[in-house]
């Protein structure tokens, strides 16, 4: 062989080679990391639903505005600060006792032209039907301290409070946690790409690209075992809360 067509095929090699490398250079590996910092959630809310019919308005609006300022006492009474607390305006839907044919109610109303507040309705045949009148205003709590709930639970059902949500658990600051949860996944990420490159026999390079993917923590209901209530020490188990961070990331081979 001559010396040309040997200095061709060295050359050839040589260009294969670093062509490869370009593409393991250029391409080379994607991995995805995960990290998670779990917490004992530190801030509860619970919605106080407190509703009354009633065929006088005004009767039942005095009773649900007496019930908020019951259980507003109340909250305050276990130190929970006013900005804490969130109570809705007052939410008024007329119950009309039947209809007629046409599926449609008329209404008299005998307070003076103009007025919205309606208590009575007429029927087609003239008679004269009482209308009651649904009236509800919620309260909504935030609690840094989970072991108020049951005392504040018992105050509000002998307030007369008619509906109790399920207890929303929550982290108040989660930056720093998703910070600790983010270096986590990083570190996945790269103990990850380095095991596989080293089961393929070729080395880590630099880090080509990397995306942080959108994250959310969302609030949990206590329920079943996490909210466990016995007579002998109302105990409520609040769980833990995770707060997730997840990465691309590519690196080169060499």
């Amino acid at each position: 062989m001559n010396t040309p067509v040997r200095f061709s095929k060295v050359l050839g090699l040589a260009i294969a080679f670093l062509f490869s490398s370009s593409i393991l250079a250029t391409e080379g590996i994607t991995v995805v990391g995960k990290g998670a910092v779990d917490k004992a959630p530190d801030q509860f809310t619970v919605n106080f639903v407190i509703e009354k019919r009633h065929s006088t308005l005004s009767k039942a609006k005095a009773d649900v505005d007496n019930k908020k300022r019951l259980l507003i006492s109340s909250l305050k009474a276990l130190n929970v600060e006013e900005q804490a607390i969130t109570d809705t305006q007052l939410q008024i839907m007329p119950v009309y006792p039947r209809r007629d044919n046409n599926g449609r109610v008329y209404l008299k109303s005998n307070v003076e032209s103009g007025s919205e507040v309606i208590t009575s309705a007429s029927i087609n045949n003239g008679d004269v039907s009482e209308v009651y009148f649904d009236v509800k205003r919620t309260v909504n709590v935030n609690l840094n301290d989970i072991s108020l709930y049951e005392t504040l639970l018992d105050k509000a059902v002998k307030i007369g409070v008619t509906r109790i949500s399920p207890v929303q658990s929550q982290i108040k600051d989660t930056e720093a946690l998703y910070q600790q949860a983010l270096e986590l996944a990083v570190k996945n990420a790269k103990d990850k790409a380095t095991q596989m490159a080293e089961q393929l026999g070729v080395s880590l390079g630099r880090v080509i690209k990397i995306n942080e993917h959108g994250y959310r923590i969302p609030a949990k209901a206590m329920r079943g075992n996490e909210m466990m209530m016995s007579n002998a020490g109302d105990t409520s188990h609040v769980g833990l809360n995770s707060v997730n961070a997840e990465v691309t990331v590519t690196f080169s081979l060499q």
